[in-house]
C-alpha cells in the first residue's frame, strides 16, 4: 500500500513539476518546478529505501528465523 501511494505521488508530482516550469518565484527568480519536484524525488527515494529494506530483511537469516542481530 505504501509503495502504491508513493508511486501516485511520484506520478502526479512529476506532472505538477512539468506544468510549473515557466512559473517563477518572484523573490529568487528560480522556477517553481524546483520546489514541486521535491515530492516525486522524495517518493522515488522512499520507494528505493522501502524495497531495499524488504529485500534485506527477507534474505537476512537472523531476521527470517526470528532472532535479533547483536
Amino acid at each position: 500500500m505504501a509503495i502504491a501511494l508513493l508511486l501516485v505521488i511520484a506520478y502526479f508530482g512529476t506532472q505538477l513539476a512539468i506544468d510549473h516550469v515557466k512559473r517563477l518565484y518572484q523573490t529568487v527568480g528560480i522556477s517553481y518546478s524546483w520546489a514541486t519536484a521535491s515530492a516525486p524525488v522524495g517518493s522515488v527515494l522512499l520507494i528505493i529505501t522501502y524495497v531495499r529494506k524488504l529485500y534485506m530483511n527477507r534474505h537476512d537469516p537472523l531476521v527470517s528465523e526470528g532472532k535479533e542481530a547483536l
